[in-house]
């Protein structure tokens, strides 16, 4: 914000600059299990609604904590970070997150996650 004219009042005339992409709500991750050459009845799982700005470790207790109807660990054991997300066309922090979710149990050809991310607000919001 600019302040562009002062009165006598002190009062102050703002304007925007720049818009800005604030980011609230929260998100949730999907696989499918079991493997696909394993069993023709595929399930979909999915964790429950995570904040936008979760950290690495309640992410893995809520990946970790998924196991289908025999107790199988359906996303397994995972090791997750996360770090601060710089776009390629900024040079300073966004404001978002980058977490990487390596699988450190779940063996063979492991399907992509989903994200559904319908109840993230801001302006833009992404989630790859």
């Amino acid at each position: 914000m600019l302040c562009n004219t002062v009165s006598g009042d002190n009062d102050c005339a703002v304007e925007t600059a720049q818009d800005s992409s604030l980011i609230d709500g929260s998100f949730r991750l999907q696989t499918t299990w079991p493997h696909e050459y394993v069993s023709e009845s595929i399930e979909v799982f999915e964790t429950g609604a995570m904040r936008w700005n979760i950290d690495s470790n309640d992410i893995k207790t809520a990946l970790e904590s998924i196991s289908d109807s025999n107790g199988n660990k359906v996303f397994g054991l995972v090791g997750v970070t996360r770090s601060p997300y710089i776009p390629p066309t900024h040079s300073r922090w966004s404001g978002g997150y980058q977490w990487v979710v390596t699988f450190l149990s779940r063996g063979g050809n492991i399907p992509a996650m989903i994200v559904q991310d319908s109840a993230l607000t801001g302006i833009d919001v992404t989630l790859e």
